[in-house]
C-alpha cells in the first residue's frame, strides 16, 4: 500500500512579503500538484517484514520561481564545455587519479570502491570482459551547481559562483520540467491572492529597477 504525506504545516515560517495565509495556500497546491504529476521522491522509513506500506512526499525544490538575469544565466551554459571537457580528460588521467586521491581511499569507502574499480577496468590487464568495458563509449551526466552572488563592489549586481560539479548526483534533471510546470501553476493560481508582490520584489532585487536583462 502507498501512502501520500499532505502535512502542510508552516507554523512558525515566515516569508518577507508573503502571508501566512497565501504561503499555506502555497504549500496545499504544491503538495496537490506533486502528486498528480510524479514530483516525488520515496521517504525514508524503517520497514518490518510483515509491512510493505512505503510513503511518498514532494522531492526537495524551490516553492516559488526565482529572477535570475539572463547573461548570468548564458553564461553558465558556456561554461558547461569547458567544464565537461575538464572532468573528462581528468578520468581519462589514471596516474593523476591515483596520486590525487591515494590519501583519499583509505579514510573514504565509497571514493576507494571507486578507484579500485577505475584501476580494474582502465590500469590493468584484465580479462577479456574487462577490456571489453575499457574499450566501451563513456557517457558523463553532469550537474554544476551555482549561485547567485551580489557583489558590492561591483555596484551590487549578480554574478554566478560555482558551488559544486557533482559527477553522480544527476538523478533529480528529469524533475526539472516538472517544477518549471509546477512554478506557472502556483503563479497563475495564486498571482492575486498576495504573491504578485513577492515575486516583483524578488526580480527588483536581482534585476533592479530595469528589467531589461531577463
Amino acid at each position: 500500500a502507498n501512502t501520500m504525506t499532505t502535512d502542510s504545516t508552516t507554523t512558525g515560517i515566515t516569508i518577507p512579503h508573503l502571508s501566512p495565509t497565501t504561503l499555506a495556500n502555497l504549500v496545499d497546491y504544491t503538495i496537490s500538484f506533486s502528486a498528480a504529476n510524479g514530483l516525488q521522491v520515496q521517504q525514508k522509513s524503517e520497514r518490518s517484514a510483515t509491512s510493505t506500506s512505503s510513503s511518498y512526499i514532494t522531492a526537495p525544490i524551490s516553492l516559488l520561481p526565482q529572477a535570475y538575469p539572463h547573461g548570468q544565466f548564458q553564461h553558465g551554459l558556456a561554461l558547461s564545455t569547458p567544464f565537461n571537457l575538464l572532468v573528462d580528460r581528468i578520468s581519462r588521467n589514471g596516474k593523476f587519479l591515483q596520486e590525487t586521491l591515494k590519501g583519499v581511499r583509505d579514510v573514504d569507502e565509497f571514493t576507494g570502491m571507486l578507484l579500485t574499480l577505475y584501476e580494474a577496468i582502465y590500469l590493468s590487464d584484465g580479462h577479456s570482459s574487462e577490456q571489453h568495458a575499457k574499450g566501451a563509449d563513456r557517457l558523463g551526466i553532469l550537474r554544476s551547481d551555482y549561485m547567485l552572488h551580489c557583489s558590492q563592489a561591483a555596484n551590487n549586481e549578480y554574478s554566478i559562483k560555482q558551488v559544486e560539479l557533482n559527477t553522480i548526483a544527476s538523478s533529480f534533471a528529469g524533475l526539472a520540467s516538472s517544477v518549471a510546470k509546477l512554478h506557472g501553476f502556483l503563479t497563475r493560481r495564486l498571482g492575486e491572492e498576495g504573491l504578485q508582490e513577492f515575486l516583483d520584489v524578488n526580480e527588483r532585487a536581482v534585476m533592479g529597477d530595469s528589467s531589461d536583462d531577463t
